[in-house]
């Protein structure tokens, strides 16, 4: 009996199959890289929304340890940590009110977020607002010097004018921090003038960043003009922090910021 040869029957996918395969697991691909994508920026943004939050919150600690007169509007730039965003800005602004005597501090910290050409306020920025009570700033002041001296003078027209005197003239760029060692004392100096004559009343020196602080009291030479403050730098590398010079004369102030790192 003669057998018959049978066609062989070949199992397989044919080419519309690979290429719908091919298209559905492209997809499945990019929706997965989209969504870790997502994930790392809302990461990203979470860690820049806390620092700005800590940084606006460093400045209303500051605003409270002043003198109530010297708590006052003004604006400055901070030094992102590594791998952060650009840098922020910092604005604060201060509403005095009468009845009772106190004024609201309304601290607002912006950046800009890598791919953006400006900063957006909505998107970009978050405010703290605090209340900074008369009393309680006379209280902080007994502390140190006598509460009861008279109030400073007031100006005239003119902001007052800060010179930075060597060696740290060249440490007021953010970006650019001047080097200093770890755990000792600097003693930055300044040269403030003005249209009328100013005392250790109308200025302030503070320092401000990863435990920095100010060692003893400030003085100020009236025949010199010279203001000066020794500043503890912080115990470890690569801290930065800041000294805040500023200098209100009852009319208009004037801040000057210098920037270190360890």
């Amino acid at each position: 009996m003669r057998s018959q040869n049978r066609p062989s029957r070949t199992h397989g996918f044919t080419l519309i199959e690979s290429l719908i395969a091919l298209v559905v697991l492209s997809l499945g691909l990019f929706g997965l890289m989209q969504m870790q994508t997502r994930v790392m920026a809302e990461t990203a943004d979470s860690k820049t929304r806390t620092a700005a939050v800590n940084i606006a919150q460093e400045k209303i600690e500051e605003l409270r340890s002043e003198s109530y007169a010297a708590v006052v509007s003004g604006k400055d730039t901070v030094q992102a940590e590594s791998g952060g965003t650009a840098g922020f800005t910092r604005t604060w602004t201060v509403k005095p009110k009468i009845d009772p005597p106190y004024r609201e501090v309304s601290v607002t910290t912006r950046w800009t977020r890598p791919g953006e050409g400006s900063e957006d306020q909505d998107s970009s920025s978050v405010t703290l607002t605090t209340f900074i009570a008369q009393s309680a700033a006379m209280a902080l002041e007994t502390i140190g010097q006598d509460p009861e001296l008279p109030p400073p003078p007031k100006g005239g027209g003119l902001p007052p004018t800060i010179s930075v005197n060597s060696p740290y003239t060249q440490c007021v760029s953010s970006s650019n921090p001047c080097e200093v060692e770890k755990n000792t004392t600097i003693r930055p100096s300044f040269i403030v003038t003005d249209d009328t004559a100013l005392s250790a009343r109308n200025l302030t020196i503070t320092a401000s960043g990863n435990g920095a602080a100010t060692s003893g009291s400030m003085t100020f030479n009236t025949s010199s003009a010279e203001a000066t403050q020794d500043i503890l730098t912080p115990n470890g590398n690569k801290k930065t922090f800041s000294v805040i010079m500023r200098a209100d004369d009852g009319v208009n102030n004037t801040t000057v910021t210098l920037y270190f790192t360890t």
